[in-house]
């Protein structure tokens, strides 16, 4: 008891800030890589958050009349409970006696840190400071890329179409595929792991087009290099591709 029950009651003090952080990284993006290992690299600003949190909370509650026992807390924290155990018999019955303040100081502090990250999130992203801030960006790098974000200033909205124009090598030779960017997805660790493409066509790599040549991003139909591949969408696995190339084109509506 002396070496689990400390460690546990520094888990329940630093969970607040590991769900605010979870929270705030995961946000509202539709994709996202954050895993939970992601957390425990961040644990450094998860406490720095779980501090914060704490301090509102103990405000809050001792504004309603809650005395914090800080001996006690401090005791449970080291586990030396003194001469047969004397300090632990008062740190039980401390607990006791309180159970209904500290089970609602910790559990509406654990929704409170689950809720803020959420609502961090929302106020970074609508305000686009994420952008403006490198301070503030989220630790979601294959989201900015293949959203456009890192292509627009802060203050525009008008969103690009994403062509992407992958190699991938054969046995008999190596292909390049292009395609509109539809979708992508992520494994359990956090790795880019299927990209998703419509309008899909490819062409042998060595087959490259000459020096005058014109060069068109959005149609190739024109280009005999390429023939379309048949479907509606098109699965690359990532894993398969060597390099990967990403094109913004933005497609001004008709006045």
């Amino acid at each position: 008891m002396n070496i689990a029950f400390p460690a546990v009651l520094l888990f329940m003090l630093v969970l607040p800030g590991l769900l605010f952080r979870y929270t705030y990284q995961r946000g509202f993006f539709r994709r996202s890589p954050i895993t939970v290992p992601s957390f425990t690299e961040d644990l450094g600003f998860s406490i720095l958050w779980a501090v914060v949190l704490h301090a509102i909370w103990l405000n809050i509650f001792s504004i309603a009349g809650l005395r914090i026992d800080y001996g006690t807390l401090l005791t449970l924290l080291i586990g030396q409970f003194g001469k047969d155990q004397a300090y632990l018999t008062q740190a039980i019955q401390a607990i006791t006696a309180g159970h209904a303040a500290i089970t609602s100081y910790f559990l509406s502090l654990f929704v409170a840190g689950y809720l803020l990250g959420y609502g961090a999130h929302f106020l970074v992203r609508s305000q686009r400071w994420d952008r403006r801030f490198p301070l503030l960006r989220f630790s979601n790098e294959w989201h900015y890329l293949f959203s456009g974000e890192d292509a627009l200033a802060p203050a525009t909205t008008l969103k690009p179409d994403v062509y992407i124009t992958a190699v991938v090598e054969f046995k008999e030779a190596t292909y390049l595929y292009r395609g509109t960017l539809v979708s992508w997805t992520f494994d359990r660790q956090g790795i880019l792991e299927r990209l998703t493409l419509e309008q899909v066509s490819r062409r042998r790599l060595d087959k490259d087009r000459s020096d005058d040549q014109p060069y068109n991003p959005v149609s190739r139909g024109q280009d005999s290099r390429y023939y379309s591949v048949e479907g509606d969408l098109f699965i690359m696995r990532y894993s398969e591709i060597k390099t990967l190339n990403v094109e913004y084109v933005y497609l001004l509506p008709v006045a």
